[in-house]
């Protein structure tokens, strides 16, 4: 209970303090919340509309869910984005839950602090966007889905469907196509397909999933017929992956500098940990997440339109190779050779950051990243010489922890004043 109690209170502090000081970013925040505006205005729960047009392109749990909260609370910017920090939250209980389930409970605990405290998932859970609810749904329906099938409750199974429809509802299709492709890919390796279609009921309980996650689609296919299906399941279903949307694409590589920044500061531990999984793949546990971490960035690399947030599902499992690589017996000093040069490289980009002659007219902005960069490597600094000096691995994960408590609170309240001042230039 203690490690819960901790991990609920380290998620409110970085997800929700000063949530609201931001205004919000164009574009998708504004027209996330402008949709939850207009369903309250309209009385529309069904069809979503922005300046009073239908709407299309994504489905409406996330703006049912801001819509209810407004109505009860009004709407605001700290509304607009309480429900990714609420699901940010649950993404690292549910790591937590999952670690404890497949290795044991530090590695649980190590896991959700570390997702806890990654750059790219703290700054996602402040935003009003769909990519931190749609992570933690399907990391609600993994966890169940092995309560099931390790622990042999077959009622779990049941939650394992119904979170899978409400990843639909969330953001579409991929909700389900992710999940059911790696634990098929899962099954098929280890010998297991029969026995899981067996025990797992998979006609009914896709039944169950599509009721809940198709039942929009169905509806609104009725009320404004091909028009939805084309838009909807064309241009903005299968042209995300085999075509580009609104511009966003990227080499093949595009993730592979996401990954690297937006797991700081835990980025040292990836290497090492993705490689243990690799070595122990015959450790169950071990394949599946080594398959959710390849297949899912495979996918995502092929797709042609690419979004930084796009790669956010594989976070959760990145975290739980690192908690699982923190709690080896075993020294991992290349991990803290590599945190040491990841260090220094942050912290030579302190002058840069500092020089007006280089910035010009974003020196400003400099300054305003100047001490988040300075604290992450003089965090990634520290927990490597006292990893070194105290052989423990503990301390260390403490320290980093720590460091990004102070980031957010530098972030919240030094920052983000300098960047709103910028934020008219870039929307």
């Amino acid at each position: 209970m203690r490690n819960i109690i901790i991990l609920i209170l380290l998620s409110l502090v970085l997800f929700t303090l000063n949530l609201g000081a931001f205004s919000l970013w164009q574009t998708d925040e504004v027209i996330y919340s402008n949709l939850a505006k207009e369903i309250l205005q309209s009385g529309d729960w069904i069809t979503l509309h922005l300046n009073g047009e239908p709407w299309f392109i994504h489905p409406p749990l996330f703006m049912w869910l801001t819509a209810a909260t407004g109505a009860l609370f009004g709407l605001s910017n700290f509304m607009a984005r309480l429900w990714c920090a609420i699901f940010g939250l649950i993404g690292v209980l549910t790591l937590y839950q999952l670690g404890k389930l497949f290795y044991n409970e530090r590695v649980g605990f190590y896991s959700g602090l570390i997702l806890a405290t990654t750059f790219q998932w703290i700054m996602q859970a402040r935003l009003a966007i769909f990519d931190p609810p749609l992570a933690a749904l399907m990391l609600l329906a993994v966890y169940f889905f092995f309560v099931g099938y390790k622990l042999k409750k077959p009622r779990a199974y049941w939650w394992f469907y119904v979170f899978l429809g409400l990843a639909v509802l969330m953001k579409g299709p991929i909700g389900i196509l992710l999940p059911l492709l790696i634990i098929g890919f899962y099954a098929l390796l280890t010998g297991e397909l029969l026995n899981m279609f067996v025990e797992c009921h998979p006609i009914v309980g896709m039944m169950v999933a599509c009721a809940i996650g198709g039942s929009w689609y169905l509806i609104e296919w009725l009320i404004h017929g091909q028009i939805f299906v084309d838009r909807v399941i064309g241009y903005y279903t299968v042209n995300r992956f085999l075509g580009v949307v609104e511009t966003h694409t990227g080499p093949v590589v595009y993730y592979v500098p996401v990954i690297l920044i937006g797991f700081l500061p835990w980025t040292a531990f990836l290497f090492e940990g993705i490689y243990d999984l690799w070595k122990d793949k015959k450790v169950r546990e071990n394949l599946f997440v080594f398959l959710w971490v390849f297949v899912a960035f495979l996918f995502f690399s092929l797709a042609r339109t690419k979004l930084p947030g796009y790669i956010l599902s594989l976070y959760p499992f990145l975290a739980l190779a690192a908690g699982k690589l923190l709690d080896k017996k075993e020294r991992i000093d290349v991990s803290f050779y590599i945190m040491i040069f990841i260090s220094l490289f942050l912290l030579v980009l302190v002058f840069p950051l500092s020089n007006p002659m280089i910035l010009n007219e974003h020196a400003r902005l400099g300054l305003a990243l100047l001490p988040l960069v300075l604290m992450m490597g003089v965090g990634g600094l520290l927990a490597s010489v006292v990893y070194f000096i105290t052989k423990r691995k503990d301390y260390p994960v403490y320290i980093l922890v720590t460091s990004m408590v102070v980031f957010l609170l530098i972030f919240a309240y030094y920052s983000t004043p300098i960047i709103e001042e910028f934020k008219a230039g870039w929307g």
